[in-house]
C-alpha cells in the first residue's frame, strides 16, 4: 500500500533500464492505482513506442481512457492493439466488451464476427460471436451460430456441448439427447455429457433414473458444483426434498454464485418457516443480481416473517 515507495523503485528501473517496456508498463500501473492520471497517459505512451507490436501498452491506454470517460480515446487504443497485435485474443475481447459496456452491441458483434474471420483456426476465438450471442440472452442466434460451428469443428467438444446446452434451452430434447450420446460413446465418464444425460431423463419424468447417473458424476467430480445442482434438481422432481436441500447446500459450499441453487434454498426455507435462512438467501441473492427485483422481494418476506 506504499504507492509513493512502489513508484520511487520503478523509476529507478525505468533509469536503469529506459528502453524496458514492461518497466514502463509497472509504472503506469502504481500511477493509475495513485490516481496520477497524466503521469500514468505519458507512461503507458512510452511502453507502445518501445514494443509497439505489443497489445499490452494499447489495453492499459485504452482502459485509462475508459475510466476518464474519454470514449473515443480509448476506442482507437483498442482498435491499435487489435491492429498491431492482431493474434492476441485479449485485445479482441477487450474491445468487444468496451462496445458493450457503451451500449453498443451492433458494434460488439461486428467486430467478433471479424476476430471469427481472421482467426479461424484458433477455438477460443471462433467460439467468442456465438458466447456474445448467449450472454445478450440472443437464443435464435446463438442456435444458429452453434449450430454452423459443430458442423464446422466435428472435433471441438466444448462446442458441441454448449450447442446441447442450447438445445435443451430450446426444449429439441431428441437432438440434445443424439449429442450427448455420441460424446458418452466416446468418454462414458464425462461429467457434462452425464449432466445432460440426467437433465434429459428428468425433464422425460425419469427423475428416479436421472439420480444414479448423478451420483456417479458427484462420486468421480465431488467438487462439481453444478453437478450437485442438478443432482439436487432430480432429488426433487423423485420427491426426496432432505435428499435435495442436501445437495443444494453442497453446491453453493462449492460455488455461492449458483443462483438458482440460492432461490431454491430460500423455497425450502419458507417452506420450513425459517425467515432467518430465507434472509441468509435473499442476501446473496441480491449481492449476484443486484438490479433483479427477486432478491429483495425475497428479502422483504424474510424481514416479515421475523417480524
Amino acid at each position: 500500500g506504499e504507492l509513493d515507495r512502489a513508484i520511487k523503485e520503478v523509476r529507478t528501473a525505468v533509469t536503469a533500464a529506459p528502453g524496458r517496456a514492461s518497466s514502463w508498463m509497472s509504472l503506469g500501473m502504481l500511477q493509475t492505482n495513485a490516481h496520477q492520471t497524466a503521469a500514468a497517459e505519458e507512461s503507458f505512451k512510452k511502453a507502445e513506442s518501445l514494443d509497439p507490436k505489443s497489445a499490452n501498452g494499447y489495453m492499459a491506454l485504452a482502459l485509462l481512457y475508459a475510466s476518464e470517460q474519454r470514449v473515443s480515446d480509448a476506442e482507437q487504443q483498442f482498435k491499435l492493439a487489435v491492429k498491431n497485435d492482431p493474434t492476441n485474443l485479449s485485445a479482441r475481447v477487450g474491445l468487444a466488451r468496451f462496445y458493450i459496456s457503451k451500449g453498443q452491441p451492433a458494434q460488439a458483434e461486428q467486430s467478433l464476427i471479424q476476430t471469427k474471420k481472421e482467426l479461424s483456426a484458433n477455438p477460443e476465438a471462433y467460439r467468442l460471436l456465438g458466447d456474445f450471442y448467449i450472454s445478450q440472452n440472443d437464443l435464435p442466434k446463438a442456435m444458429a451460430e452453434f449450430s454452423s460451428l459443430q458442423q464446422e469443428h466435428p472435433k471441438d467438444v466444448k462446442v458441441r456441448k454448449t450447442y446441447i446446452g442450447l438445445l435443451l434451452a430450446s426444449g429439441k430434447r431428441d437432438e440434445a439427447a443424439k449429442l450427448s450420446d455420441e460424446i458418452l460413446k466416446e468418454n462414458s465418464k464425462d461429467a457434462d455429457a452425464n449432466i445432460f444425460k440426467a437433465q434429459i431423463l428428468t425433464l422425460q419424468g425419469h427423475a428416479s433414473d436421472a439420480v444414479p447417473v448423478l451420483e456417479g458424476v458427484v462420486k468421480n467430480e465431488p467438487d462439481n458444483a453444478r453437478a450437485h445442482d442438478y443432482l439436487a434438481q432430480a432429488y426433487r422432481a423423485a420427491g426426496n426434498l432432505a435428499r435435495a436441500e442436501a445437495e443444494w447446500r453442497e453446491a453453493i459450499r462449492l460455488n455461492p454464485n449458483l443462483l438458482d441453487a440460492q432461490r431454491e434454498l430460500a423455497d425450502v426455507a419458507l417452506r420450513k418457516g425459517d425467515y432467518g435462512a430465507v434472509l441468509e438467501r435473499a442476501n446473496q441473492m441480491v449481492q449476484l443480481q443486484p438490479s433483479s427485483a427477486e432478491g429483495y422481494m425475497l428479502r422483504t418476506i424474510g424481514y416479515l416473517g421475523k417480524r
